[in-house]
């Protein structure tokens, strides 16, 4: 699995004065502009292009038009010199993003992976200039991915069958309020199972996966019990 990130830089969150000068340098906001915002106020649990697009400045070179917070997304996409991906929460894959990271990873590092596919996750960041989430995203994934895995083999011992005991899987869905509310409206099944992912769910095959990983069952014994959802 590959993440693309072009964050190289050391770990820091987004300096606002750093930002503003960039603006300046920019010629996207006056000098006195500049000032005033540095001497505002910044509540620490806001975010920075937040703080400033709500002061609905203007854009120096944009006339009629401010700096809201779609222009400075790109604005400082190209300063960090980073793609811009506009989210569209529509498009996402709910099933599969939470294969790679649960919600509360997500948002504990304020990231979201916006596509995946078998050999790539490609993640949006709040942070940019944090990177540090690169190396704890195969914990998030619960396991390192596999380089073997095996394959069942009878023998007199196991019957043939390849395997000895048994081993659970699950899938654990806790019940928030908004799944709570989903549930009284009677909504169906897909419904219900989508926005219990995004707020961290993980499959039975994920459960599986995991045993997989750890050389404890196969793939196809995972894939027997655990019919792909639907």
């Amino acid at each position: 699995m590959k993440v693309t990130s072009q964050n190289k830089q050391q770990d820091q969150p987004l300096d606002l004065i750093q930002f503003l000068k960039g603006l300046y340098e920019a010629g996207r906001i006056s000098r006195e502009e500049l000032q005033k915002l540095v001497k505002a106020r910044k509540s620490p649990k806001q975010h920075v292009l937040v703080f400033i697009a709500n002061k609905n400045i203007e854009d120096l070179k944009s006339p009629g038009k401010t700096l809201d917070l779609e222009s400075l997304t790109q604005i400082l996409a190209e300063q960090t010199d980073q793609d811009y991906y506009h989210v569209d929460p529509l498009s996402i894959d709910a099933a599969k993003v939470t294969e790679v990271m649960s919600h509360a990873f997500a948002k504990r590092h304020k990231i979201m992976a916006v596509k995946v596919d078998s050999n790539e996750v490609s993640i949006a960041s709040a942070e940019p200039n944090i990177s540090s989430w690169e190396e704890d995203l195969n914990q998030a994934w619960k396991g390192e991915v596999p380089t073997e895995v095996f394959v069942e083999q009878g023998c007199r011992e196991c019957r043939d069958t390849g395997f000895q005991g048994r081993e659970g899987i699950y899938e654990v869905m806790l019940l928030s309020e908004e799944l709570q509310t989903y549930a009284e409206d009677r909504a169906d099944l897909p419904k219900l199972r989508q926005q219990a992912y995004q707020e961290g769910m993980s499959s039975l095959r994920h459960s599986g996966a995991m045993k997989v990983a750890a050389g404890i069952t196969t793939i196809n014994e995972v894939f027997r019990v655990a019919p792909e959802a639907k």
